[in-house]
């Protein structure tokens, strides 16, 4: 089984969000920088409130509604810019490069540009699928990008459904999934 396709930038931003959104880490310190500066502003209001200095109070209310509300849509713009500058910069050289996928009886070939590589089956540890992409997770913690949009549909599910239901790879869908 051969699929053939060509890996841009938006493909490797797609799976840097992912891969972001997924992490414990990114999510405690995205939830961390949502509430850190509200709560700041909510005290010192309550201390203004005290103080009876209402109109900065009020003020410190609301700019505390507006950081909750507003925040989570500037802090996802900061991380696509940044995930960006980091493709640029680390990847731009595999952007807009032929990609080949085998799959034999007990491996995965990928060539590409750079060169070619093998994957032994059972290397490989799961497959994520978004509505856009597939990523199949190799246990070294390398993944393989496979955009949707490029791949013959009938192909792709023959090559996901070998993996899936010969092979045992499992399958963890989250096709409603968008960068927020």
């Amino acid at each position: 089984m051969k699929l053939k396709f060509t890996l841009v930038k938006s493909d490797f931003l797609q799976f840097q969000l992912f891969q972001s959104s997924c992490s414990e880490n990114v999510k405690k310190r995205r939830d961390k920088n949502r509430k850190w500066v509200p709560i700041l502003y909510l005290a010192l209001a309550l201390i203004l409130f005290v103080q009876s200095h209402i109109f900065a109070a009020l003020f410190l209310i609301l700019a505390a509604t507006g950081w909750w509300f507003i925040y989570p849509r500037y802090e996802s713009k900061r991380y696509v810019n940044w995930y960006s500058k980091h493709l640029d910069e680390h990847y731009a050289g595999r952007f807009n490069q032929e990609v080949t996928i085998e799959i034999t009886e007990d491996q995965i070939e990928m060539t590409d540009s750079v060169g070619k590589s093998t994957v032994h089956l059972k290397e490989v540890e799961k497959i994520l699928e978004i509505s856009t992409h597939y990523f199949i997770r190799i246990k070294s913690g390398v993944h393989i990008i496979i955009p949707k949009n490029q791949i013959d549909s009938q192909e792709l599910n023959s090559f996901i459904n070998y993996m899936t239901e010969e092979r045992a790879v499992p399958l963890f869908q989250d096709t409603d999934w968008i960068w927020k």
